[in-house]
Order: C-alpha cells, then structure tokens, then sequence
C-alpha cells in the first residue's frame, strides 16, 4: 500500500492555455461530481447495500480514441464512488461468476455486477473475522485470490502477513495462518500479492522483501493452500527499476501477471503490468518478467493496485483497479482490457 497524494506539475501560463482550462483541471470535473452525487445520498454511510456509482472515463483524455496501451486492447472504464464510508481503498480483485469482488485495506470486502456500464446488486460489508480488529493496520488486507470451482477466497494481510481462507462470497472465515516462511517480511511492506494458478498451487510476493540478489522481490510458491501449512520454494522476482510489486493474478495458460507499482514526486504514479513464466523457476531461482504495458501520464491511472483475469475467447480479459486511500485527492478507477494469446 502507498498512501501519497500526487502532486500537481508546474503548469506555464500560454495565449493557448488561457482559452481552455488544463487537462488536470479537466480531470478533476469528474472527481467533483462522484463526490456532490454520493455526498447527495443519505443514511447511506455504513449501508451495505448502498449504490456504487461509476462514470466513464477514457483511457487518454486528450486521445479520445486511444484503444491500444503496449499489448492490451483498452476497452473501456470507470471511476467508481460510493456514499458508503467504507468503500475504497481496493487493493485485492477477483472476478467470478460475472461479479467482480475486491478486498480493500480497512479489511472490508466489496462485491457488485457490471451491466450497460453500470454497477448493479452491489454490496460492501467486514470481513468475517478480521473486523472484530480495532487497529486498522491489523484489517490491511491487501491481495485476494480465488477458486473458480469452489468459490473460495483467500486473502493475504499486509501487517501481520497472514493468509486467510473464506467460504464463497465471504460468508465466514475457515481457516488463517501466518506462514513461517513470510514471519520476517516487512509490516508495511509483506504480503501485497496473492494469487492461485490453475494447477492449485499459490504465489505470494512480498512488495519490500528484497530477493537474494539487487532489485528483486522474494516471491513464495505454495504447492497448495497455505493456511494448510504447507512448505514454499522461495524466488526472486526481478522488479521493474523504480517499481514494487502490488498485485499479481494467473492467466489460463499459468503464467503470472504481475502488476508493479511506481511513484516519484516528479511525475507521481505509474505501472508496469509483466508477464511471468513460472517454469524459469525449474532452471533458475531468478524469474525475470516480459512487460505487457506501461502505464504513465497522460494514460488514465491513479495508484493501481490490483488486477483480475478472466478466460475469454482468443485471450484473457484483464480488471484493473486503484487504491484512492480514502483521499478525495484520489481516485477509485476501474479499466477493462483485453489482453491476446
């Protein structure tokens, strides 16, 4: 999790600029009318039933017809608000069943359809058993993963790197553990990334927990559930420069999507979305990643933290989405991708 605010770029005064206003203040029109829309509903904050509203937004502004970004086809996007004071902050996706669930960093868990473009049978409510947790950094639920068959879910926190199992749809808590192999990764900085293969086993990476060599992450490769206590291989991911890893989800082939945060005071947010071979890990401890795309100003993006994959005919359909941290300097964005065998 990063909690920044990006900070605005000097911006020159021209003849042209006077007759129309900037492109960042153009961008926050729509963050203006999500919080006047949801401010305008009442008794809605702690209604778990309460509407999440989404607007569109286009993957470049000031290329409206832009539908290319490195090797995925943007097909369209959002950003998302909610008058229910717990909703933000995702850090975890997962799609299932023609919903998309989300785990946010309070520990609260955030499930809704999309149809026509808008969002339908919402519902955001505690995570069974980590709500009981008076400490917020104690609820930082941050990854989320899936089993398609089953619908189980687990979920990875960042504080205590734990991994929690939940029955389908998080209607209750089964099992958690914290695997011994992740007892010495950073509070803030542990298990940020989750996701089950196909073949059932699971990879965690950690976001701050250097790899035994420079600029590598230490990625763990469970053989199965690891609440069931079972032993990892450990490996290092080599990090794009500047990045750390936020989130990571499995393609239908089992291969890994590894989706990588960036942030300077300079130029604020962007991401770098790899694909990785695990079978690397047979000839080498070292897994070095193909970058699929580049998110960067003046692409549409905030603080992507999570990414969720779908099979689709010829490819995979890719759900990412951003952390706004609760701040009305952020934004909650929703995109949808397609990314081609």
């Amino acid at each position: 999790m990063l909690a920044a605010v990006q900070l605005a770029t000097p911006w020159r005064v021209t003849r042209e600029h006077r007759k129309r206003p900037p492109v960042r203040a153009l961008r926050l029109f729509p963050a203006l009318a999500m919080l006047l829309a949801t401010a305008s509903v009442p008794f809605a904050a702690h209604d778990p039933h309460a509407p999440i509203r989404a607007w569109p937004v286009l993957l470049d502004l000031d290329r409206p017809a832009l539908r290319t970004l490195g090797q995925l086809r943007f097909v369209r996007g959002w950003a998302l608000a909610s008058a229910n004071a717990s909703f933000g902050g995702i850090s975890g996706l997962v799609a299932w069943r023609g919903r998309l669930m989300a785990v946010s960093d309070t520990g609260t868990a955030i499930s809704f359809r999309l149809h026509d473009g808008q969002i339908v049978s919402p519902w955001i409510r505690p995570l069974p058993g980590l709500a009981r947790r008076a400490r917020k950094k104690y609820r930082d639920t941050e990854s989320l993963t899936i089993d398609p068959a089953t619908g189980r879910l687990w979920v990875a926190t960042e504080t205590n790197n734990e991994v929690w199992r939940f029955a389908a749809d998080f209607a209750r808590a089964e099992a958690v553990a914290r695997p011994p192999a992740m007892h010495d990764w950073p509070d803030n900085g542990g298990a940020e990334s989750m996701t089950r293969l196909p073949d059932g086993r699971f990879v965690v990476v950690a976001e701050h927990r250097e790899g035994r060599r420079p600029r590598t992450a230490e990625l763990l490769v469970f053989p199965g559930d690891p609440t069931a206590g079972v032993r990892p291989i450990r490996l290092d991911y080599r990090r794009p420069r500047g990045c750390v890893p936020s989130d990571a989800a499995a393609l239908p082939d089992g291969r890994l999507l590894v989706l990588n945060r960036c942030f300077t005071l300079r130029h604020g947010f962007s991401a770098v979305l790899e694909r990785v071979d695990l079978n690397q890990g047979r000839r080498s401890d070292l897994l070095v990643g193909e970058e699929i795309a580049r998110f960067a100003r003046p692409i549409t993006l905030d603080n992507l933290e999570a990414v969720a994959v779908e099979a689709v005919p010829g490819g995979a359909r890719l759900w990412i989405a951003s952390d706004d941290n609760f701040s009305i300097a952020q934004r909650t964005l929703l995109l949808e991708f397609i990314l081609p065998d």
